[in-house]
């Protein structure tokens, strides 16, 4: 298997596990933070890994990996904080993730600018992935003091679709040379 496929793999994989763990938050936001923030962690780990593996692939477009060397040093830091200090961090999750949704949609805002320049047809797809989603990022970071569910599932609706919004980032711009 060439490794610009196992790169796309790779991404769609651990934003399907962003997307599970979304819904989780989103339908179960009674389970213990602290649990969650651990797996928050591990994914994030995951996540990073998959995002330097497709910087260094060969994908001919250089739309959906172009920023994927920072950030997935960044993700991976991040997750190593919060598999390190899970009691501490707990109480900021969902301002984490907010921060966190914010900075990847605003890059997927920009890989749909790159995508209309290079000629993709679906391009609007990912503007509009990348403007739902901040706006959610954004949500997560309003927070209501006494509604700690609310947040818990705001968040959790954040990190679900931007789980999606990397899915259609991974399909639509990732191409193999043929």
């Amino acid at each position: 298997m060439d490794f610009v496929r196992f790169a796309k793999r790779c991404y769609i994989i651990t934003s399907s596990l962003f997307v599970i763990l979304g819904a989780v938050f989103l339908f179960w936001p009674q389970v213990s933070l602290s649990v969650l923030v651990r797996i928050v962690g591990v994914a994030l780990i995951f996540s990073g890994v998959s995002k330097l593996i497709g910087y260094f692939s060969n994908d001919p477009y250089r739309i959906a990996f172009q920023f994927d060397f920072a950030m997935g040093v960044l993700t991976c830091a991040f997750g190593f904080v919060l598999l390190l200090f899970p009691d501490g961090v707990a109480k900021y999750l969902t301002v984490m993730i907010g921060i966190f949704v914010i900075i990847e949609s605003l890059f997927t805002i920009q890989n749909a600018i790159e995508a209309r320049r290079f000629g993709l047809g679906k391009w609007y797809l990912l503007l509009i992935c990348g403007i739902a989603s901040l706006a959610l990022g954004i949500c997560a970071l309003i927070k209501p003091l006494s509604a700690t569910l609310f947040v818990t599932r705001i968040g959790g609706a954040a990190l679900l679709f931007d789980g999606i919004q990397n899915i259609i980032v991974a399909i639509l711009t990732v191409k193999k040379e043929r």
